[in-house]
């Protein structure tokens, strides 16, 4: 599924309420500080960046020198292994 969110989203808020794992550091209090550290600089509109645990952070809204609005696409489940032969 996805979710909208705010650039200033606390990431540990976030990764409670929907059951992320976004990484967290002095860095990256915010979703906007994720997304800095993940293009390892300015992630502007139209950015799509992908956390280590799969989430693709899509940037929506960048102005004023900074990531205002996010889109966040969960990581798709593993798929489940079947006792069938290929």
């Amino acid at each position: 599924g996805t979710a909208l969110a705010l650039g200033a989203a606390q990431v540990r808020r976030v990764n409670r309420e929907l059951g992320l794992a976004l990484p967290v550091g002095p860095d990256q209090t915010t979703l906007a500080g994720v997304c800095l550290a993940l293009a390892q600089g300015v992630a502007t509109a139209g950015a799509r960046l992908v956390a280590a645990d799969g989430t693709e952070i899509e940037v929506l809204e960048f102005g004023a020198r900074r990531v205002r609005r996010v889109r966040l696409h969960r990581a798709a489940p593993p798929a489940a292994a079947t006792d069938e032969p290929a």
